[in-house]
């Protein structure tokens, strides 16, 4: 759980997607997420990652 977490607040802070994140950061936290067991802490995180992948999809970069 906390790697996600980590991982997570790498890229995504106070609701906001951090500007100049990586595929690579992206990539890290949607598997330590996906690692994870079901939980309400794993649909917060996986919330968090749909601002992410919302924000790359508006610039038009494929991420699956």
């Amino acid at each position: 759980m906390i790697q996600a977490e980590e991982r997570t607040n790498e890229i995504v802070e106070d609701g906001t997607v951090i500007s100049g994140f990586t595929m690579e950061q992206y990539l890290a936290a949607r598997d330590a997420i996906k690692a994870l067991p079901e939980s309400s802490d794993k649909e917060r995180l996986l919330d968090k990652l749909a601002l992410v992948e919302q924000a790359m999809t508006n610039m038009g970069i494929e991420y699956e």
